[in-house]
């Protein structure tokens, strides 16, 4: 099951464009074989000599985590709205009333109140 959550937390969305971790940590997460070839997801550690780079590469880092959500937040708000264009494309809507032994969902508000 660990193996399973982390491949999804590694998974780019396509709603936001991001991977979970991306978003929470501001960095793509660092697959197990990028520590043993050298990879574009990996910090340049022969150039990082003292803490003070070692913190500064971070905060370059975290510095583009902002920009990330604020992309995500933009593809889910275009995500969300073409969703809607086809839902609206292709809903029927009902030309008759709705009868006796008809089905319809109900929204229980009780239900609500009792988990707060």
């Amino acid at each position: 099951m660990p193996l399973v959550l982390w491949a999804d937390r590694i998974t780019t969305r396509a709603s936001t464009g991001f991977t979970p971790y991306r978003l929470v940590f501001g960095q793509d997460c660092v697959l197990p074989i990028e520590l043993t070839a050298a990879s574009w997801a990996t910090v340049n550690w022969n150039r990082i000599k003292t803490r003070a780079e070692l913190l500064a590469a971070r905060a370059r880092q975290l510095e583009r985590k902002e920009d990330d959500v604020c992309e995500a937040q933009q593809n889910i708000r275009k995500s969300r709205l073409r969703n809607k264009a086809y839902f609206d494309k292709n809903r029927r809507e009902r030309v008759d009333q709705i009868g006796v032994g008809d089905l319809v969902l109900l929204y229980n508000s009780v239900l609500d109140k009792q988990w707060s």
